[in-house]
């Protein structure tokens, strides 16, 4: 007997495999030998507790009450499936009594499971003088949410208005960084799909900063989102970069004039 499972099967187009894999073990939840290593497995709900359990109690409470002569009912399999349209159960047992029953443990653990969303996390990275790190926040991070909102702006036509909220709402926090080794950075950012450079990269010896991007909303939305606020930054470190060589560049000229306006000689 196959039970599809709708409610969790929402999205399940857009869920990228490791998502999928994840919500396939949150529903199956902690194993028999993973409770017994750890006593506080056993609050989590899962098929063994919600569903086999219980369908187990249910089916010796009928077989007592209505006097059943059958031959005794040698084991129940509830395998956890999944395929193009979502997730579905495949139950396996000799009694057609015992599928009715865990058919219906099934959907009503399903009804009453919390689908847990998962925080995504980014960190991007960038050469930028930390002096200059208030010219970028603003006040009270007003420079941060202009920014912010200007990617929310950017941001695929197809995005819903609620999911543009949430992108707005997502937590961004600028920072100085400083690599205790650069070489094991610079491979850590490379081979990690949670962490990039922001332009060309970081040098060695560079003054770097942080930008620690983190939401719960979905994978698809949230990868669009960084990848449009990873532009506007860099936009915005170019812009105040060149303003501040352009306001050096002057210095330096007056500097050199009034140099040579004191090396006269009268």
């Amino acid at each position: 007997m196959d039970v599809r499972h709708q409610v969790l099967s929402n999205g399940w187009s857009e869920m990228t495999d490791e998502e999928k894999k994840k919500m396939i073990g949150r529903f199956i939840g902690p194993s028999k030998k993973a409770v017994e290593n750890n006593d506080k497995l056993k609050k989590i709900p899962s098929l063994r507790n919600s569903v086999i359990g219980p369908s187990w109690t249910n089916y010796k409470m009928w077989a007592k009450e209505t006097k059943f002569a059958g031959e005794p009912l040698n084991g129940l399999k509830v395998e956890i499936l999944n395929d193009d349209e979502g997730m579905y159960s495949q139950i396996t047992c000799e009694s057609e009594e015992m599928c009715k029953i865990a058919k219906h443990n099934l959907l009503k653990y399903e009804s009453n499971f919390k689908i847990r969303k998962e925080k995504k996390i980014m960190n991007l990275f960038a050469t930028f003088e930390h002096s200059k790190l208030g010219l970028l926040i603003g006040k009270s991070g007003s420079g941060v949410k202009a920014l912010q909102e200007e990617a929310c702006n950017q941001m695929d036509e197809e995005i819903s208005e609620s999911e543009l909220s949430n992108c707005r709402k997502t937590f961004v926090r600028v920072s100085d960084f400083a690599p205790k080794d650069f070489d094991d950075f610079k491979t850590m950012v490379d081979s990690s799909n949670r962490h990039d450079f922001i332009g060309w990269g970081c040098n060695e010896g560079d003054e770097i900063i942080k930008i620690n991007i983190s939401s719960y909303i979905e994978e698809k939305t949230f990868m669009n989102f960084v990848e449009c606020l990873s532009d506007e930054f860099s936009s915005r470190l170019s812009e105040i970069q060149e303003r501040s060589k352009s306001f050096d560049d002057k210095n330096k000229s007056d500097f050199e004039e009034i140099m040579g306006v004191i090396e006269q000689d009268d």
